[in-house]
């Protein structure tokens, strides 16, 4: 579902929400995120991923005796949505009228989107996710949304979002998540620490899209 104002500099961002398209309106009107980025002139392209939003489910089914059944042949349901968010950002960089793209995770869907930017390469451009306070040593049963198998073994959430080095990345709400050093170190491996920023608290929505699409000096 996308949404554009009256005017439009060729900037997508696509949107991933938790509640999905719909947190886009409420009460009928555009949510403070929205507007504050039609304000700024860019098209909003937001989706439904995987078992969100009119299709939203509670758990993903796992096998109850053996979870090997389940993960030996089927994506794990975050796989599912990162594949989903991967799916959007191609979509929207092919577009013709499409000069640039920036990424944005609201809520619990910021760990959503720090997976897929790791995997992006130089197709966005900016991206800011709200950790929620999320890290993977905080599940503890197979048909948590947030399971994905060896996720911890290869860093957990510090390594996905160091990976996202050296693009222009806005973590916030990060406190608990243990999130510190390895991502600062990678921006600093790439010389790139001007282009990371961190904010322990959930920013407002309209700090996150100034953020994303600067205003003019």
């Amino acid at each position: 579902y996308s949404v554009r104002g009256p005017e439009f500099d060729r900037t997508v961002v696509v949107w991933v929400h938790p509640a999905g398209k719909s947190s886009l309106f409420l009460n009928g009107k555009p949510s403070k995120g929205l507007q504050s980025l039609l304000d700024r002139k860019a098209a909003v392209l937001a989706l439904d991923v995987f078992g969100t939003g009119e299709s939203a489910i509670d758990k993903p089914r796992v096998d109850a005796k053996f979870a090997g059944y389940t993960f030996g042949y089927n994506r794990p349901l975050l796989s599912e949505r990162v594949h989903d968010i991967l799916t959007a950002v191609a979509v929207a960089k092919a577009h013709p009228q499409t000069k640039r793209v920036h990424l944005v995770g609201w809520e619990s869907a910021g760990p959503w989107v720090v997976l897929a930017r790791a995997l992006c390469g130089d197709a966005v451009d900016r991206t800011a996710a709200d950790l929620d306070g999320f890290r993977f040593d905080k599940v503890h049963t197979n048909d948590d949304q947030m399971m994905l198998p060896g996720a911890l073994k290869y860093g957990g959430l510090s390594a996905f979002a160091a990976l996202c080095a050296p693009g222009d990345l806005l973590l916030h709400n990060h406190r608990g998540t243990g999130t510190g050093r390895l991502v600062s170190d990678a921006y600093q491996s790439f010389m790139a620490e001007p282009r990371l920023k961190r904010a322990p608290e959930r920013l407002p929505p309209e700090q996150v899209a100034e953020w994303l699409i600067p205003s003019p000096n």
